[in-house]
Order: structure tokens, then sequence, then C-alpha cells
């Protein structure tokens, strides 16, 4: 292996020389590291001595030439891709991959992540781009098969973004497992003032809102329906920018709201998905066109991202039950 250095302003090219039973064929450029065996620390090695403190993420269109010919890797920034979004440019998808790739194992920081957070609050993202950060974050881990369990029936869920006494998931579930659909419901905890499903599952003693996968695949395909929490293994990407979302006055943005929401519906392996969008006082979006650009948003991110999605806007100015709480009753 050798190494060319060329560095220009935020950009750092390195020329590696290609192993001959590598020629020819097409790679990811982390992939094809882990194809060096032992040389690959000093690939490490090189990067420390060029001084950089700050973490560097392979683009996936490269190609492997012949022996010893030289293939320049580019290299990106974090940092480029939080500059370009906060100038308003279209980050391409393979930069969105790559930088929520980097966050979920670590190599970039919270910090860089609340600034593109930061820059997407004020930017935004067009259809395009909120998909790749969707698909990008639901592959951040497990992505549920239906197919090996062999159901009768297709995969489908219900969202609701919140309201005050909103308990449609724990009677809408196990009603249309009854009517032959699976429902492997992936619930959330309280958003704003509005209390979550998980919230109120965990006041029932003994309840399990994190399973590991097997034994939910067990049970949606034994009862029809499961409404379960967010996993350690179910877009974890996902759950670890949420976290700076709710820090950083983030919370509210569109794309990242659409983003969050269907990329815990991907990894659950969904067919079809319906979204219950609140609108009025006690809903976390109480303005009306704030609902109706989500509801938009998820509808149309969702269809670039292949999955069907039919969204409805509902009243939230006065509670959906008698009651209110997360506090089991004797």
């Amino acid at each position: 292996m050798s190494f060319k250095r060329n560095l220009w302003g935020n950009r750092l090219d390195i020329s590696l020389q290609v192993p001959r039973e590598l020629n020819g064929l097409p790679w990811p450029g982390r992939e094809a590291l882990r194809q060096f065996r032992g040389r690959r620390s000093e690939f490490h090695r090189h990067l420390e001595r060029l001084d950089l403190s700050v973490p560097l993420l392979l683009n996936r269109n490269c190609h492997v030439f012949p022996p010893g010919r030289h293939r320049a890797i580019q290299l990106i920034l974090p940092q480029e891709i939080i500059a370009k979004k906060r100038g308003g440019k279209i980050l391409p998808g393979e930069d969105i991959e790559a930088f929520i790739a980097g966050y979920t194992r670590g190599e970039i920081s919270d910090a860089q992540a609340a600034a593109l957070a930061i820059a997407i609050f004020f930017k935004g993202l067009d259809a395009r781009e909120c998909a790749a950060l969707t698909l990008a974050m639901a592959r951040s881990g497990t992505i549920l098969s239906w197919r090996e369990a062999d159901l009768p029936g297709p995969v489908v869920d219900k969202h609701s973004t919140g309201g005050v006494g909103d308990t449609v998931s724990l009677i809408l579930a196990p009603a249309v497992a009854a009517c032959g659909l699976f429902v492997p419901m992936i619930a959330g905890r309280g958003l704003g003032h509005t209390g979550g499903t998980i919230d109120k599952l965990e006041s029932i003693p003994g309840y399990n809102t994190a399973p590991d996968k097997d034994r939910l695949m067990e049970v949606v395909r034994r009862c029809g329906c499961a409404i379960v929490g967010q996993t350690e293994d179910l877009a974890p990407a996902d759950k670890k920018l949420y976290a700076v979302r709710d820090v950083t006055a983030t919370v509210e943005s569109i794309p990242l709201i659409t983003a969050s929401i269907l990329a815990k519906k991907l990894a659950a392996g969904l067919d079809a998905l319906v979204v219950d969008v609140k609108t009025g006082s006690g809903a976390f979006l109480p303005s009306f066109d704030a609902a109706r650009a989500l509801a938009e948003s998820i509808s149309s991110v969702g269809a670039e991202a292949g999955l069907p999605v039919h969204a409805l806007i509902t009243d939230m100015d006065e509670p959906l039950a008698p009651s209110h709480g997360s506090q089991s009753t004797q």
C-alpha cells in the first residue's frame, strides 16, 4: 500500500495501491479497507501522521483500479456536509448516508450532529434529502423481515403525532389484528406536553416495552399485534439524533420529525402505514398549516422511500379520553 497526500481546504485525497486480488471489484470504500487485512492499521497510522483532529467519511462510489495503478479515494469531512446544508445547498444522498453511518459508529460527535440538525431546522430538506436521511437512519440497525414469518396478511401500523388522552393505539392495534392484518406497532414516549403510548404501557406492572426481535416477531405472529418501544437495534441513529434534537430546540423541524417517524416504521418492515396528525390546542403542532405541512411531508417522503403512507389530520381541541396521565389506577 502506498500513499500520496493532496490536501486542499477541507478535502483530503489519499491514493492507495490496490492488491491484485481486488482487481476490478466494485466496492464501498470502507468495506475495501477491511479487505486489506493487517494493512488497515497502516492506513490509520498514516491518517494519524496527517494530524487531523476530525473523523473522515468515505464515499461509497469508488471502484478498484488494476494492480500497480492508484485510485484517489475522496474523504469527506463532516463539517463540510454541515457547511453545505448551512449554506442552503442540496445534500447528495451519499453524504447524508455517510454522515449518519459515522454518527451511529461514534465517529461523529453529538456536537456535529447538533450542528447539522440546526442547519436542517433553518434550511430544511427536500423530499429526496429527507428520504435519504430516513433510509440512512432506518438502515443504521436491524430491519425486520416478515417474509420468514410467513404471515397470512399484510404488516401495517398506525402512528399518531400525539395528543392529550390519546389512547387510540391501545384499541386500534387489536381491532386491526382481528381483521386479519398484523401490527408490529413501535410506539413512542411523550412529546412536549402530550403523553406517549409507551409511558402508558410502562405503568402496567410486568409489561415489557423492549423485547428482543425474536420475541416481538413471535408475539405478532401468534396474537396479530404487539405495542413496543424503540429497541437498541431498531433505527439506533434516530434514537441518538432525537436526544440531540431534544436539547437543541430542533424537535419541531418538519423534515426531522418526518425522518424520525418513518425511519422507525421502515425498520419495522411495514407494508403500509397510516399517520394521524393531530392539530388544535392540545396537539404538539397546534397550527393547522403546520399539521398539513407535516402530513404532506410524511406522505411524499414515504413514497420516495417506497412505503405507502396515508396521512389524516384530526382534531385535538379537546381530550380524546375521559382522563389523562400515565399512572395506573387501582
